[in-house]
């Protein structure tokens, strides 16, 4: 009788049950695409607004336009809201001083080597808009706009709605895109 060697068998056998294993293995790793989150914008209804900072002049305006909206409940407090939305805005300036080039004061003549008064932006900082989902506390959204120069109060308040405006305009066009032509 002749003895043949259960080696190349047991090689053979042993080859093909790891690559079955691998193969399993990696088809259970695929597993069907999560869908992603939902927007939070198409999922909440309530809004609270809060100022953070600065002139009430943005925080007045963005208000009365997301009250004009009716597309979100304003609340009265953050608990209530499925959005906040946070306005920054630049302190009030009631009085600008406007330097000359030549004199800065009366009883001083500017001299050749001093520097020359350059910056014409009296806001130094912008108008600022960021919308939080209250659950996680992230921002999910933000925009700002930098006001228009402007000496006279009357002037500096108007640019002050012109930013808010265009801010509110913005984080419109996020929640309802204009059609596209």
């Amino acid at each position: 009788m002749r003895r043949t060697s259960a080696w190349p068998i047991i090689t053979s056998v042993a080859i093909l049950l790891v690559a079955g294993i691998t193969i399993a293995s990696a088809q259970q790793k695929k597993t069907p695409d999560v869908p992603p989150a939902p927007d939070p914008f198409k999922t909440a209804k309530t809004v609270f607004l809060k100022q953070e900072g600065g002139s009430a002049i943005p925080f007045n305006v963005i208000t009365t336009n997301m009250e004009g909206w009716e597309r979100f409940t304003l609340v009265d407090a953050p608990e209530k809201a499925d959005i906040i939305l946070e306005v920054t805005s630049p302190r009030e300036v009631p009085d600008m001083a406007v330097a000359s080039p030549i004199r800065d004061y009366p009883q001083r003549q500017r001299t050749p080597d001093q520097p020359t008064p350059t910056s014409r932006n009296n806001f130094t900082e912008p108008v600022k808009l960021v919308a939080y989902d209250r659950k996680t506390m992230k921002p999910i959204w933000t925009a700002s706009h930098r006001p228009h120069y402007a000496v006279k109060l009357k002037a500096r308040e108007s640019s002050l709605v012109e930013a808010a405006e265009a801010l509110f305009s913005k984080f419109h066009d996020r929640i309802e895109p204009p059609p596209k032509s």
